[in-house]
């Protein structure tokens, strides 16, 4: 397996080795360096989600471990929902005890679950869920512990809703911007037309 590792913190060779090995459990290969951060550019995620992935995967962010080593403030490191965890990217967006990212990862399982999720466009569908679900969670977590804003259950629903209609309104505008190109009509309809339909049943 070819990783290139150039000039990296111990800590971003970890997040990789560890965005690496999560991956192969679900796409039964291992990434390398090179496509990992690739991934992180791809077109069907939006540019200030990529700047997050980036920042997140280099450790710029001034979370967790960061405050331990700095006197009287190692108290930062620690989670105000979870006082006993560090609130390391990985706490914050899957593990913290606030309600915030259990209702937006309930919402994106939803999706997941529908038929659109086995068909044609899985993959584009999946890139989307899932990092904008993640960047939810961590805006709105900015917004709760550094401004004090506090966001009730339907509110985060509606900004999780608004989010991924955009992408909705996206590919329908690009499958009419290529003259009703089949191929392209097909697979918009293929990935979202089933997310449509549980959304209003439901």
């Amino acid at each position: 397996m070819n990783k290139t590792h150039f000039k990296y913190k111990r800590t971003t060779l970890c997040l990789l080795d560890i965005t690496r090995f999560t991956v192969q459990t679900v796409m039964s290969s291992l990434e390398t360096d090179t496509t990992i951060w690739q991934s992180c550019r791809h077109k069907d995620i939006s540019k200030k989600i990529q700047v997050f992935l980036y920042k997140t995967l280099i450790a710029v962010y001034q979370i967790g471990d960061f405050w331990t080593l700095i006197p009287s403030y190692e108290h930062r490191a620690l989670c105000k929902s979870c006082p006993s965890k560090i609130k390391s990217m990985e706490h914050i967006l899957t593990h913290c005890s606030d309600p915030t990212g259990k209702i937006i990862w309930d919402l994106a399982c939803i999706i997941l679950g529908c038929n659109a999720a086995t068909k044609k466009g899985t993959s584009h569908l999946l890139q989307i869920l899932l990092s904008e679900s993640a960047y939810l969670v961590w805006t709105l977590r900015c917004k709760r512990v550094i401004w004090e804003m506090t966001h009730s259950e339907k509110q985060i629903i509606k900004r999780w809703i608004n989010v991924i209609d955009h992408h909705f309104q996206l590919d329908r505008a690009l499958a009419s911007k290529t003259r009703r190109d089949t191929k392209t009509m097909i697979k918009v309809r293929s990935m979202w037309s089933d997310v449509i339909n549980d959304t209003q049943q439901n």
